[in-house]
């Protein structure tokens, strides 16, 4: 077991931790990256913070490069822990996206707030299987939550002040639950990659597009709310070398938007039991 002592400490330099520990971090403590610094750990994690005594991951001058977890055989698990002002791992020629990234390796996060991260994706999960619950990202500059060729639940969240996708699925299998989506820059929810994904209850608003589902991935889900977005659902293809998207939705609104519904010939959507004839070409372009 690594853990840190004292519990709440300032790192100038990076933290590497090796294989076969655990590195835990433990209630109420502090971690302050600074001067460009990072977490890369290749043990499971343990952060462990409570509803009244959560763990702090920040980054004082706004130089902090996150954490990645990768390569862990034993699954790893973040509670109660505010993670903000953190970038992306730009040393060791580490090719990563994401301010908090889990790489080949197992995760349930809970009761957890992702607030002001810089990189490209907040949180990355690749290769994984996860759990996602009762959380909160906000004022995230690019995507919140990037999920690539991974499987797993995401439950009771809230996404606001999204830069670009607050939801982007890859390659993956995704059951979701319970989404609050307000003031994205791109998509409340892209599905991409023969993904496949099941939702029941989403309310998205003020997006790009509501919800985007394409290149042979499909969508079933029901009590699903779009508005005040440019475009509801859209259904199309985006790479060449996959076909459209496959959309099947109950009990679901389209409310003030610009267009409610675009499907893409070679798409198949059907709302509330209705076919969504084709009604666009070349939707990506």
């Amino acid at each position: 077991l690594i853990s840190l002592i004292p519990e709440s400490i300032s790192l100038s330099n990076s933290l590497i931790i090796p294989k076969e520990y655990t590195f835990q971090v433990k209630k109420g403590s502090q971690v302050d990256l600074i001067n460009g610094s990072f977490i890369l750990s290749y043990s499971p994690i343990k952060l462990l913070g409570t509803k009244d005594e959560p763990i702090l991951i920040t980054s004082s001058d706004n130089t902090g490069e996150g954490l990645l977890v990768v390569n862990v055989d034993s699954k790893s698990v973040v509670n109660n822990v505010l993670f903000e002002k953190q970038n992306t791992i730009s040393k060791l020629g580490l090719n990563v996206t994401g301010s908090i990234t889990f790489f080949n390796s197992d995760v349930d996060i809970n009761n957890c707030v992702f607030s002001s991260l810089f990189a490209e994706d907040g949180l990355n999960i690749v290769s994984s299987k996860f759990s996602i619950n009762n959380s909160t990202f906000k004022k995230i500059q690019s995507d919140a939550i990037d999920i690539d060729f991974s499987n797993g639940n995401i439950n009771n969240m809230k996404f606001l002040e999204i830069g670009n996708d607050a939801l982007d699925f890859s390659g993956s299998d995704i059951n979701a639950r319970n989404l609050e989506i307000n003031i994205v820059g791109d998509k409340g929810i892209s599905i991409g990659e023969k993904s496949t994904v099941n939702i029941k209850k989403a309310s998205i608003n003020s997006s790009l597009i509501g919800i985007a589902v394409k290149d042979d991935s499909k969508l079933v889900g029901k009590d699903i709310n779009v508005s005040n977005s440019t475009v509801g659902i859209a259904g199309y293809n985006k790479k060449d070398w996959f076909s459209g998207g496959n959309i099947n939705l109950l009990n679901t609104n389209a409310i003030k938007n610009i267009d409610d519904f675009l499907n893409e010939s070679g798409s198949i959507m059907r709302i509330n039991n209705l076919p969504i004839n084709p009604n666009i070409n070349n939707f990506y372009k």
